[in-house]
């Protein structure tokens, strides 16, 4: 290599490390003025302290995450909010189940005669006047195992009483009717609202989008081990005469009469557009 040319590649490389050694003097210099007590108090610490409340939140059944997990594991199980049970017992039985059929056998046990006694007066409180007798001979029908006009009658009474939210009483769509209510008050700060509302009525919108699901009698194609459907039902093509779909629609219904006491401003709010195929919900005084 000539000489010119390994004195420039000298030149070069030597200006190179003093830029080197220059900017790590700096970054040096910059290094010594930092406050790492600070570092620790202002960062570290409280990084620390978020992860280990995390960990307390995910160990704590009650929580709000461990809730929003319930939420999306309920959903593939086509389940509203189990009547009266805890998140313990949530937990418990998601940490053991892998599949709607197991879901549906822990929840046979679960609504045992107390439990069902329970339900069905409660619900007796809050059903329309006009559903009272036809629910009366639900419950005597219950009683004998008829669960194939148990389903088919409480098909009726849930689509009746979802009307309390549309304007126009003559729409027949039902699934997604919550859809609007819930992007309303999701927008609420949660330190201003209930959130376990909003999960409720969550897992009420999933139960409900199953159950009025869109079935073509040309192709009738159902896969969960829970068959009722409200369109094949009320035609008689297709029904359930399980009790696990007893069961899961009077629950159904439950949590449809008890979400209405903090959802009364939504009445007559909902209107359907069967153009964009979606609801939509007027102005209301207040949210949750």
């Amino acid at each position: 290599m000539p000489k010119k040319e390994n004195t420039q590649n000298n030149v070069m490389i030597n200006e190179l490390v003093r830029n080197i050694s220059s900017a790590m003097e700096l970054f040096m210099t910059n290094l010594r003025k930092i406050d790492f007590s600070k570092l620790v108090n202002n960062f570290i610490i409280p990084l620390e302290s978020f992860a280990e409340e995390l960990e307390k939140a995910k160990n704590n059944p009650e929580s709000l995450i461990n809730y929003l997990e319930y939420v999306k594991k309920i959903s593939y199980y086509f389940w509203a909010m189990p009547y009266k049970i805890d998140g313990k017992s949530l937990k418990n039985i998601f940490d053991n189940v892998n599949s709607e059929k197991e879901f549906d056998s822990y929840m046979l046990e679960y609504f045992t005669d107390e439990k069902i006694k329970g339900l069905f007066n409660d619900i007796r409180n809050k059903v329309s006047q006009k559903h009272k007798d036809l629910f009366e001979q639900i419950t005597k029908s219950f009683e004998n195992g008829y669960y194939a006009l148990i389903n088919i009658a409480l098909i009726a009474i849930i689509d009746d009483e979802l009307s309390f939210y549309l304007k126009d009483k003559k729409t027949t769509t039902r699934k997604n009717i919550f859809k609007p209510i819930l992007k309303k008050l999701k927008r609420v700060p949660i330190q201003e609202c209930n959130y376990m509302n909003i999960i409720i009525l969550e897992m009420l919108d999933n139960n409900i989008n199953i159950i009025f699901e869109n079935i073509y009698f040309d192709n009738i194609s159902i896969t969960t081990e829970k068959i009722t459907r409200r369109h094949p039902t009320q035609h008689g093509v297709i029904y359930s005469k399980e009790k696990k779909d007893s069961i899961m629609l009077i629950n159904t219904l439950y949590n449809i009469l008890y979400t209405r006491d903090y959802l009364l401003m939504y009445e007559n709010k909902l209107s359907y557009s069967r153009k964009e195929e979606k609801f939509s919900c007027e102005k209301v005084v207040q949210d949750v």
